[in-house]
């Protein structure tokens, strides 16, 4: 009988376990969550970044949080979440999805950029879809909104997340990850939606196609497929080449450009600062001189409470452009 009990809550387990998303920001993560959003057995509870980002630091063997970065955190304070006084670790991240969950059934859905191997140890029996796109098209779209202020650079935010997955993956149990290309989902949403239901033992549904009725995101584009031939020059296609190369190849893309760019260390030099500058003139953009020069000044120590309040106010604007 106890034995009867244990595999039954085994099975349970499995089939509540989380389903953890994760790819590089721009790589299609958004639409996908969204289409996984519009599943009734399913309950997404959008990107979760905050759950990783606020870990003390250095992140030890018994995960604690800061819990004034947690509080300050934008996307922790636009939902609406709270703690209980003396809530850390894996009771904090139990119960913020709770929160997120809002009474839906069905396992939770999270999606992560970075760090697989922290989100790992925060969601141990999760199962993972790990969706990417072409490093071109993501160092496009990540320059274009200003996150990076070249396309060399753009390409670290592919890099990083991608370069995380590689060295982890393996300590996955392969029955508990899927591999899903961005431009397959697009050419064919319908036959690689199917094959993500049953790697989640859930039955197919045409509602995760009709996500764009609930949110502001259109139905996957084709054209908007390998931008980077027409948006980006041969320069700036050779430099994201040169960052991502091997590991673009490995992941089914190919150059473009032949031979490759050599590098050396005063041109990365510039195209650190040239980086440097153009995140800032964006930064400056977006906010204004008054508030982009008062957040530097007010992180000094006596200006504590009116950093505070001005960051605030930073993280109102940025919600307000939000798509």
């Amino acid at each position: 009988m106890q034995t009867d009990q244990k595999e039954q809550a085994e099975v349970t387990r499995s089939e509540d376990a989380p389903v953890i998303i994760y790819g590089s920001v721009r790589a299609g993560t958004t639409m996908f969550r969204l289409m996984l959003g519009a599943h009734p057995d399913l309950a997404e509870i959008g990107e979760n970044r905050y759950l990783v980002d606020c870990l003390q630091q250095p992140v030890g063997d018994d995960l604690r949080y800061d819990m004034e970065q947690l509080d300050m955190d934008r996307v922790f304070q636009m939902r609406g979440l709270s703690r209980q006084q003396g809530q850390d670790g894996a009771d904090l991240v139990a119960s913020v999805v709770e929160q997120l969950r809002a009474g839906r059934g069905g396992p939770a859905v999270l999606t992560f950029h970075a760090d697989i191997a922290v989100v790992d140890r925060l969601f141990p029996n999760a199962r993972y879809i790990h969706i990417y796109r072409d490093p071109r098209d993501v160092a496009n779209s990540v320059t274009g909104f200003g996150w990076s202020g070249n396309v060399y650079y753009g390409a670290d935010f592919w890099l990083a997340s991608e370069q995380s997955w590689e060295d982890f993956k393996d300590r996955i149990d392969p029955g508990k990850r899927l591999e899903l290309r961005y431009e397959d989902l697009v050419l064919d949403p319908h036959e690689k939606l199917r094959r993500v239901c049953d790697f989640l033992a859930i039955p197919f549904t045409e509602a995760m196609l009709g996500y764009n009725e609930r949110s502001n995101y259109a139905k996957p584009d084709k054209a908007l497929l390998t931008r980077w031939k027409t948006k980006l020059t041969a320069r700036q296609i050779a430099l994201v080449e040169n960052r991502c190369g091997a590991l673009m190849e490995k992941r089914g893309y190919s150059r473009h450009i032949d031979p490759p760019l050599h590098l050396g260390s005063l041109g990365r030099k510039y195209l650190a600062l040239d980086n440097k500058l153009r995140k800032m003139a964006a930064t400056i953009s977006f906010y204004g001189v008054q508030d982009y020069t008062a957040e530097k000044l007010y992180r000094l120590p006596m200006f504590k409470n009116r950093h505070a309040d001005l960051t605030r106010r930073m993280h109102e604007k940025v919600n307000q452009s939000l798509k």
